[in-house]
């Protein structure tokens, strides 16, 4: 009996022996799947985290190219907008030129022609003459 009772104990040991083995074994396959998830998500993330940087980067400068084209463009309408208006200052002014010159011309032949009027008749016919044959 007493052997019988320590083959019973010694199988009982036997089977509580195998059974810690495979408990340790299925948790440190456990450990190892949840350290291997681990890994991943974090590498995953990293992934995630590192395009999201990235389409960051690349939308600050798409934005970066837009505010300085907008400012090129606002610079060249600035430019053009001032060559515009000297443009038309000296449009202006060789306007007003030109109404003068016709002012002083239009004075001119006024004075001229009251000058013939003063002159004898014979000498206003040689002006007369010459002015016919200039136009």
């Amino acid at each position: 009996r007493d052997q019988k009772n320590r083959n019973s104990q010694r199988a009982q040991a036997i089977e509580d022996y195998h059974s810690r083995k495979q408990e340790e074994r299925e948790a440190r396959e456990r450990a190892e799947r949840e350290a291997r998830e681990m890994a991943e998500r974090a590498e995953r993330d990293a992934a995630e985290r590192e395009a999201r940087e990235a389409a960051a980067a690349i939308e600050a400068a798409e934005r970066a190219e837009e505010r300085a084209k907008k400012e090129d463009l606002e610079k060249t309408n600035t430019r053009a907008a001032v060559l515009e208006s000297k443009l038309e200052e000296l449009l202006r002014e060789e306007w007003k030129g030109i109404k003068e010159l016709e002012l002083y011309v239009q004075n001119r032949k006024r004075s001229l022609r009251e000058s013939l009027v003063e002159l004898p008749p014979s000498k206003r016919q040689q002006f007369e003459n010459v002015n016919e044959k200039q136009t």
